[in-house]
């Protein structure tokens, strides 16, 4: 796939992949965004896609997964907190930060 190809599929699924890739990168998978982001701004500026539609997506999926770890936090906060630590590269010093 060459980059007129990855433009050209970001143009027509730009609006669903930006909020997927971010609510993935708040989750905390390596996947990139920037890139993406990047992509949709060349895109924007050429008016060939809507900046308020993917800011709108954007934020509408970026405060929803807040929400959910908001609420995760609040509920079970603890029990969350000893999980995340132990998928953290440094489980030792994690609960001690927090």
């Amino acid at each position: 796939m060459n980059p007129a190809d990855s433009l050209q599929f970001l143009e027509h699924y730009g609006v669903l992949i930006v909020p997927a890739l971010v609510v993935a990168e708040q989750i905390g998978v390596p996947l990139p965004a920037v890139p993406a982001l990047l992509g949709v701004g060349a895109l924007a500026a050429h008016g060939r896609i809507s900046i308020p539609l993917v800011l709108a997506a954007i934020a509408v999926v970026a405060l929803a997964a807040d929400f959910v770890w908001y609420e995760l936090g609040r509920r079970r906060g603890a029990g969350v907190l000893a999980t995340l630590c132990r998928l953290s590269l440094e489980p030792d010093s994690c609960l001690r930060r927090a």
